[in-house]
């Protein structure tokens, strides 16, 4: 129970904190069912290394015993009893590299399961409002016999070969017990000291049995832990830190996803102070955006922050200088006080001022009522809003709004624009509405990952 405890602490505990400190394009780049099934998978960790103290310690040990001590009745039958675990044991190594496959099947047919659940709860409501109840029924119905036949397959393998494995193991002893007889007519030995050999060889059963299933758990979990060390982060090598992001640079930048037309085909841009970024759907603004955060990386070419290579630069760093924030707000199932100031108690007062000011006096009464991850009571532009406010409390030195008050009414993002405009930050701003383009900032257009058009906010472009 306590080396359970222990275990469960270091392989799922820590490796489930630690995925904080992963990569972004590691989480970023698995299907939504995947990181919980190998979230479970590593309490299998445990037990199996629970079970491998077990064989090492009480197994092996009984069967190296009871070896010693055929050896020192009979040399010639100690042989043979080798013999006969040798050949037992290279019986189940060739069985357990067929059952690699099947096991390597279990674990990505449970990751597929576990993505159609989600995906089932995250559209419930579409399911109904769609009338899909159907397509759904029969692809969760799909996915879940794709699992349990390969379950049932790989059990029906081991169940088999367990048999067969059993049967040789009894054919064996037999075989042993043969022998003694065969020496004890010889007058070579007692009757006593063949039925004490048979006696052994019936104790060393279990543990052959159970050093036999912990090597086909080997086999299984060496999948699992191939996937427990992928979640785990890489020691980064040391990299620079920034005091203040002044400025941001699109070098010859190029980038396409996957085998398309490159989107952006090199692209410049040098960004120091706030500006309004403005185009069609699918021009490239918000890829533009993620390649800035470095969500995206691109094929040529290089981004510059303050004339150091984005690469270059360390993320814990870079991020805590900037935020970004796009049109569908993120919460944490905690109060809505925690999620705007966390635990940074000390910037209540200026949050609660700033909540007046984007005139959401209603929520102040409302601090410590719990939200969900939709944002629970919150309106779609009250949600927008708190995630600025977030953003502000933080005092970045580069804000990114991704279409992200485009919730919120005209009143209020009047006064937002008045206020970012007297902030001493970079605001980047991305937009569809055009009105936008009147307030104090650069304007630049994109189309099809070009430039089509800038002027500083002196200037006025019509519609």
């Amino acid at each position: 129970l306590e080396l359970s405890k222990e275990l469960n602490q270091e392989y799922a505990l820590k490796t489930m904190q630690n995925l904080i400190y992963q990569d972004y394009d590691y989480i970023d780049g698995l299907e939504k069912g995947t990181l919980l099934s190998r979230s479970q998978n590593l309490f299998e960790l445990s037990q199996y290394f629970i079970e491998f103290y077990h064989v090492i310690f009480i197994d092996s040990i009984l069967i190296l015993f009871i070896l010693f001590f055929i050896l020192s009745i009979q040399l010639s039958l100690f042989f043979i009893v080798l013999l006969m675990m040798v050949l037992i044991f290279l019986v189940f190594y060739f069985y357990s590299k067929k059952l690699h496959i099947e096991n390597k099947k279990i674990l990505e047919q449970k990751e597929h399961l576990n993505d159609g659940l989600l995906e089932f709860q995250e559209n419930y409501f579409q399911t109904i409002q769609f009338k899909v109840k159907k397509m759904m029924k029969n692809k969760l119905g799909y996915l879940y016999d794709n699992y349990f036949m390969d379950v049932y397959h790989h059990d029906e393998i081991t169940n088999r070969h367990q048999i067969q494995l059993e049967a040789l193991i009894q054919i064996m002893i037999m075989v042993v017990l043969l022998f003694s007889i065969f020496i004890y007519k010889k007058q070579q030995m007692t009757l006593g000291t063949v039925m004490l050999v048979y006696l052994l060889l019936s104790y060393m059963i279990d543990p052959l049995m159970k050093i036999s299933v912990f090597i086909a758990m080997h086999d299984e979990l060496q999948i699992i832990f191939e996937r427990y060390k992928e979640m785990l982060p890489e020691k980064r090598e040391r990299k620079k830190k920034i005091k203040k992001i002044k400025s941001i640079e699109l070098k010859h930048v190029s980038f396409s996803y996957g085998y398309t037309r490159p989107l952006f085909d090199h692209f410049q841009l040098k960004i120091e102070k706030s500006v309004f970024i403005q185009g069609k759907t699918g021009s490239g603004k918000s890829t533009l955006l993620k390649l800035i955060m470095n969500q995206l990386q691109p094929t040529k070419g290089e981004i510059v922050i303050n004339g150091i290579n984005l690469q270059e630069l360390d993320l814990n760093s870079y991020y805590s200088h900037i935020k970004y924030l796009n049109k569908t707000p993120v919460f944490y199932k905690e109060s809505l006080r925690t999620n705007i100031i966390f635990d940074r108690l000390f910037l209540e007062d200026k949050m609660i001022e700033l909540l007046h000011y984007f005139m959401l006096d209603d929520l102040v009464n409302g601090l410590d009522l719990k939200l969900d991850e939709q944002g629970g009571f919150l309106s779609s532009g009250q949600g927008q809003l708190v995630m600025i406010i977030r953003a502000l409390l933080s005092e970045p030195d580069v804000l990114i709004l991704d279409e992200a008050f485009s919730n919120i009414d005209q009143e209020r993002l009047q006064l937002l624009i008045n206020y970012l405009s007297f902030q001493k930050i970079i605001v980047i701003i991305v937009s569809h509405q055009i009105n936008m383009m009147n307030c104090q900032f650069d304007c630049v257009i994109i189309d099809s990952g070009k430039i089509v058009g800038e002027e500083d906010y002196g200037n006025r472009f019509s519609t």
